[in-house]
């Protein structure tokens, strides 16, 4: 008999979340933006600092990725990413490249709730992309620099545009509006191939997120 009653009870408890968790809304379009800060990667040292040359080179970033929600706490989602860059080099006499990347993040989002309205959350996944738009500058007499017109030729060494990133972040998020949340998160992204650039930058980048989340 006591068997029975506590087996009537978890199936009301089960049947009790399953109908919670049916009253979430489980879809999520989630905004962000981004800075993120490249590394230069230099076989030598320089002996003096040059006007211009990008010593701590970062740049903004937005996406906007669609999740849904497998459970309360896991999600799947994929969408579409801006990232503007910058890097400066010296291996072959002082350049500087600026560059724009468009990606498809394809992530994996996992976490938990504590306190009231908090969440952590650790995301993982592969952003998939090209490299386009570059401009490369050279500096000249008295420290200007100006449009490098030799950079397809003498920079690049190889014509591989696209990449392949691997990305990680972990953060925290605050409900707010019932269930929109508004998160902060550092990451990391490492690219898994080697483009024309990393001649100029390593392949680890890191940085820090802002997200709005609105769910429907």
């Amino acid at each position: 008999m006591k068997l029975i009653r506590i087996a009537v009870f978890l199936l009301l408890l089960l049947s009790l979340s399953n109908y919670n968790w049916a009253q979430e809304k489980k879809n999520m379009i989630v905004f962000g933006s981004m800075v993120t800060r490249f590394n230069d990667i230099e076989l030598y040292d320089l002996n003096q600092s040059f006007y211009g040359y990008y010593e701590h080179p970062a740049g903004p970033g937005i996406d906007v990725i669609y999740y849904r929600c497998l459970t309360p706490n896991t999600r799947i989602g994929s969408g579409l990413n801006w990232q503007h860059g910058r890097v400066a080099s010296y291996l072959s006499g002082l350049r500087r490249f600026r560059f724009d990347e468009f990606g498809v993040p394809f992530v994996f989002q996992t976490g938990f709730a504590f306190c009231q309205h908090y969440r952590f959350f650790l995301t993982t996944g592969v952003f998939l992309g090209e490299i386009v738009h570059v401009s490369a500058e050279a500096q000249g007499k008295y420290e200007k620099w100006h449009v490098y017109d030799n950079f397809d030729s003498a920079e690049k060494n190889s014509n591989d545009t696209f990449f392949a990133d691997y990305y990680l972040d972990a953060g925290f998020s605050r409900t707010i509006f019932k269930q929109n949340e508004i998160s902060i998160a550092p990451f990391l992204k490492s690219r898994m191939n080697t483009t024309w650039l990393n001649l100029h930058e390593k392949k680890l980048m890191y940085g820090i997120k802002l997200t709005y989340s609105i769910k429907f």
